[in-house]
């Protein structure tokens, strides 16, 4: 221990190029090796090594009673760190919630600036209640997450500071409680930056954290929510024309008889999941089609309102601001022009997000046209919509049209324009 201690001061020689967050990073991984903290203090106060009391500087947040042992140091003619001054002075300024709406875990975002104007982020992932990662860096760590998406579905939603450090302050504590008995995965970050973490929130109360948006389903309600939301008379007007363009073009494909064995299945598959609660994507595109109760909804309306959920789009609250207005630059004539040749191909034709692009520039119904050097760009919107349609069957594994999508895909259309599908279960 004696030998593993030199080398700790050897190692902490770095702290006198680093500022006051840095060093703090730098000793809460140091606690995380060496779990005995009244050894780690007798160990700082009896060492004459000006690396000693940078430690004890950097640690009083963390591990209570360094800041006596820094003072005995000074007190003996050690010299203070030059970012001493500014260690304890961390105030939280900024807030967001990072959320990938495909697997549902959030990453809490909080900015902190020193007594010094220095700036650092700490981000927190959460799956489910726990947390299992931390990551403390410079500020920008929002910009950075987009820039390492390769989705670049992410959802960045500003949070109050004190929400963010109580939902991270239950997610540390859930991880606690449930760590103990092996049910927590944590990274090796998380390890390292816990102690750090545990003091950014302490004294934060958590009994009233919001957990975020999560799928209601009422018991005592009479009439499904119907998703759409409010459309002016030229909108009304455009919603007619589409669903006019569409019953002329796809006449035969709506005179189709569902695959009935096929729908009950998948909706049933769908119903339970959204009662169990145990997809998130799933529960965010319920949100998004405002599906209070999936009960209340027969099988095809059921299907059609999730897979038409950005046709018509609602709150689109899991996608950036950008990725909002982006989805909702999507024209009725750019789904028409989409779908119409994707359906007459029938089961099996290829619906991934350049074949839409395709399919609108050679639809006869609408004159809607794509400029080749644009293409990219609307492909990559479909992109962020196509899980809709992958939820619900109406693709398949392969990003290929199903035999329900064949079937589903012009009814949903149609409901999300104004002409429900299906109806109310029950009596």
């Amino acid at each position: 221990m004696d030998d593993r201690f030199g080398e700790i001061l050897d190692e902490a020689a770095v702290l006198a190029d680093l500022d006051a967050a840095r060093a703090e990073v730098w000793v809460s991984g140091l606690l995380a090796e060496w779990d005995d903290d009244a050894d780690l203090l007798a160990r700082l106060a009896g060492s004459a090594r000006p690396e000693a009391v940078a430690v004890a500087c950097a640690a009083p947040a963390m591990l209570p009673g360094a800041a006596e042992v820094a003072a005995a140091l000074v007190a003996a003619g050690a010299t203070l760190p030059s970012w001493a001054p500014a260690v304890g002075t961390a105030v939280a300024q900024l807030a967001w919630a990072i959320v990938d709406p495909f697997s549902g875990n959030v990453s809490i975002v909080v900015e902190y600036e020193h007594a010094d104007e220095a700036r650092h982020s700490m981000l927190v992932e959460v799956e489910g209640a726990a947390a299992v990662d931390i990551h403390f860096g410079p500020p920008g760590l929002v910009d950075a997450a987009f820039d390492e998406s390769d989705t670049r579905t992410l959802s960045v939603q500003e949070l109050a500071v004190d929400e963010a450090l109580a939902r991270i302050a239950a997610a540390l504590a859930h991880t606690a409680a449930r760590g103990a008995a092996d049910e927590v995965e944590v990274t090796d970050e998380f390890v390292m930056n816990r102690a750090l973490a545990v003091a950014r929130v302490a004294g934060v109360h958590v009994d009233a954290v919001d957990p975020g948006p999560t799928l209601v389903t009422t018991t005592d309600a009479t009439e499904p929510v119907d998703r759409r939301r409010t459309r002016d008379a030229y909108e009304t007007e455009a919603d007619a024309a589409a669903c006019a363009t569409l019953r002329g073009a796809l006449a035969a494909a709506l005179a189709a008889p569902a695959p009935a064995t096929v729908l009950a299945a998948q909706a049933a598959e769908v119903r339970d999941a959204l009662v169990a609660h145990d997809d998130p994507d799933l529960a965010a595109l319920a949100i998004d089609a405002s599906i209070t109760d999936a009960a209340l909804l027969d099988d095809a309306a059921l299907l059609a309102r999730l897979a038409g959920a950005f046709v018509v789009p609602g709150p689109l609250a899991a996608f950036t601001p950008s990725a909002r207005e982006a989805i909702r630059g999507i024209e009725w004539a750019d789904w028409l022009g989409a779908v119409l040749p994707l359906v007459r191909a029938g089961a099996g034709a290829e619906a991934d997000p350049m074949q839409l692009v395709r399919n609108i520039n050679r639809c006869p119904e609408v004159t809607t046209t794509v400029p080749k050097r644009d293409m990219p760009a609307v492909a990559e919107v479909f992109s962020r919509t196509l899980h809709a349609w992958e939820l619900t069957g109406v693709i398949d594994a392969d990003g290929r049209l199903t035999e329900l999508g064949a079937w589903l895909l012009p009814r949903a259309l149609l409901d999300a324009w104004g002409e429900p599908v299906g109806g109310v279960s029950g009596p």
